[in-house]
């Protein structure tokens, strides 16, 4: 009799990895979609790194879907078409084996959102749904001893939400959360392009520059030329953005990840608030790759920062980790 095959899932707004146990991840591809519609149905036309080669560049009747948003199922049946084309690859009948999945999923969402990610495993033929904080798994995957009875704070910017967390025993003491992460400040940097400076750019350009001269230091000084449209002739051109350009949006988002994590303290229990004195804070998620970002977060909260060794993959190996060992799945897992 074969052994059912257990997964784990990280279904989020920027990228969706899936690791199988015992094996190692068999995807790890952007949260998209590209879909052209008909008369009669929606044709499939492409799913995750080839979708998103097509933003912004798709003909008539056919677009790029982002299913996820802010961290959360938007769009459950394209969530769904988006995940099936994933596990295809795989090249297992899930519907007959009935594995045991573990999904991770911001901790601070509603009921409604935890029942929309347990229904989207399900429909993919899951025969039991696990649940998993992303500030427990990010913690895992940063290598923390979440296990211990001593307080250790993680802080997860993914592409949808930014969460910070203080974990104790295997669980969160405290949690805040803001509907902003990577994806939500590309969209800004696009906006602030267009309102300052008349030239518009897209989404892939705005990542690259945010990747490349994106500052939470104003005194760094950094440049990138990108191609986009000058609105004041409506022409394609090229044009060099620095550091210096593009410091408010980044400026703003930094404030507020200062003030969620300041807000972490409140009501903090006396203990756990000596030990993050102590041993201060880890960051997760792509945009903690941002540059100058951790010199900023200790010039403005004074706690020492550490960066995760692979910030961007923390989640998914978190949770590969807890699906690997089912002692610590059952210590760690979502209520």
């Amino acid at each position: 009799m074969l052994k059912p095959l257990n997964l784990y899932i990280d279904l989020g707004t920027t990228n969706t990895s899936i690791y199988l146990k015992k094996r190692g991840f068999a995807v790890n591809e952007p949260s998209l979609l590209a879909l052209k519609k008909t008369a009669s149905r929606s044709q499939l036309l492409a799913h995750g790194a080839v979708a998103k080669s097509m933003l912004g560049k798709t003909p008539l009747h056919s677009r790029v879907y982002k299913p996820l948003q802010e961290g959360v199922i938007s769009d459950f049946d394209r969530s769904s078409e988006m995940l099936r084309s994933f596990l295809e690859r795989l090249k297992e009948n899930l519907f007959w084996m009935k594995p045991q999945m573990v999904i991770s999923l911001p901790h601070k969402v509603t009921r409604h959102e935890r029942q929309a990610v347990e229904d989207v495993g399900l429909a993919m033929g899951a025969g039991k749904v696990e649940l998993l904080d992303e500030p427990i798994a990010a913690a895992l995957g940063a290598g923390l001893p979440v296990l211990e009875p001593r307080g250790q704070m993680i802080v997860d910017i993914g592409g949808g939400t930014t969460e910070a967390a203080i974990i104790s025993l295997g669980g969160i003491v405290r949690a805040e959360a803001m509907r902003l992460g990577g994806e939500s400040l590309d969209q800004e940097i696009i906006q602030h392009l267009r309102q300052r400076f008349n030239f518009l750019i897209g989404e892939q350009t705005s990542e690259s520059l945010k990747k490349a001269v994106a500052s939470a230091l104003p005194q760094n000084s950094l440049g990138l030329e990108i191609g986009g449209v000058d609105l004041t002739d409506g022409l394609p051109k090229r044009k060099l953005v620095t550091s210096q350009m593009i410091f408010p949006v980044i400026d703003k988002f930094t404030l507020h990840l200062c003030g969620l994590i300041k807000r972490l303290f409140e009501d903090c229990p006396e203990e756990l608030a000596s030990d993050l004195v102590r041993d201060g804070m880890t960051l997760a998620g792509g945009t903690s790759l941002l540059n100058g970002l951790s010199e900023r977060l200790l010039m403005e909260t004074g706690l020492k920062v550490t960066v995760a060794k692979q910030p961007q993959l923390a989640v998914a190996q978190g949770g590969s980790i807890a699906l690997d060992t089912p002692s610590l799945l059952e210590k760690v897992k979502s209520a």
